[in-house]
């Protein structure tokens, strides 16, 4: 698990993809909970995995989650992602 930033507090992992793991947190200044998007530490340093994890922020749909901010940790991007209560995906039939 990533360590808390001065804006955001993890409180735990919430899922893991093929690229990125997702962390649920609370963004200190507003106490409202959030998802940081990160990506696995094998992908960090691949230039084009990275810009293709930053090409997912600029997507906007009504559909899909808001991209709240981008940041960087130790060199490497992660998305903060409005956070949505609610049943996963992969447990609907």
């Amino acid at each position: 698990m990533p360590e808390s930033t001065a804006r955001y507090r993890v409180r735990g992992l919430i899922g893991r993809g093929a690229m990125a793991q997702v962390f649920l947190a609370e963004d200190t200044k507003s106490g409202a909970p959030v998802a940081l998007k990160l990506l696995e530490t094998r992908l960090r340093r691949e230039p084009e995995v990275k810009a293709r994890f930053l090409l997912e922020a600029t997507v906007v749909h009504p559909n899909i989650v808001e991209v709240l901010d981008i940041r960087l940790q130790e060199g490497s991007p992660y998305l903060v992602l409005e956070f949505l209560f609610g049943e996963s995906l992969s447990s609907l039939p």
